[in-house]
């Protein structure tokens, strides 16, 4: 595997533990505010 590929699954698995992480400890603050910058709260359905 390349450096950039080993990079861009590093940035990829620590993106999915930080978003995983914020869902699975504090749920009422992930779906108040996901997607944050990125756009409007997200709702459950678009969550799954």
């Amino acid at each position: 595997m390349s450096r950039i590929h080993s990079a861009a699954l590093a940035l990829s698995a620590a993106i999915a533990f930080f978003v995983g992480g914020w869902a699975a400890f504090a749920p009422r603050s992930f779906y108040d505010s996901f997607p944050g910058v990125l756009g409007a709260p997200a709702t459950e359905e678009a969550t799954r």
